[in-house]
């Protein structure tokens, strides 16, 4: 008989992968505290881990989970947030960020590399 993975073991999973990925650290017990909200975190950033558990073609983003991550981010102090997403392949995952947070990290980019393009 083949054992069933969990969806808080796939979770779990995707969040180490990311984590080690991004350079963040990985939030412990994410949101089952009052303050450490989000599943990936560094000194600028939260961002919500949402992981499938089998491999898909589309993945359908809620307007919800970005409120979410941004109230949190500002309660805990943090420039950027966003959620981190896979196809159900951890090792294969997007970002997506408000177009505001994409505008001040590209700027930034731009004038930290200049005409190097």
């Amino acid at each position: 008989m083949e054992k069933k993975i969990s969806t808080r073991e796939v979770s779990n999973k995707s969040e180490k992968i990311g984590a080690k990925a991004i350079g963040m650290r990985q939030q412990t017990n994410s949101g089952s505290t009052r303050f450490a909200k989000g599943d990936l975190v560094d000194d600028y950033t939260l961002l919500d881990d949402k992981t499938m558990m089998n491999i898909r073609e589309s993945v359908s983003l809620n307007i919800k989970w970005f409120r979410k991550i941004k109230e949190e981010s500002f309660s805990m102090n943090k420039r950027f947030s966003g959620i981190r997403f896979n196809f159900g392949e951890p090792k294969i995952s997007f970002i997506a960020v408000s177009e505001v947070d994409f505008v001040e990290l590209y700027n930034a980019w731009k004038e930290l590399h200049g005409d190097e393009t």
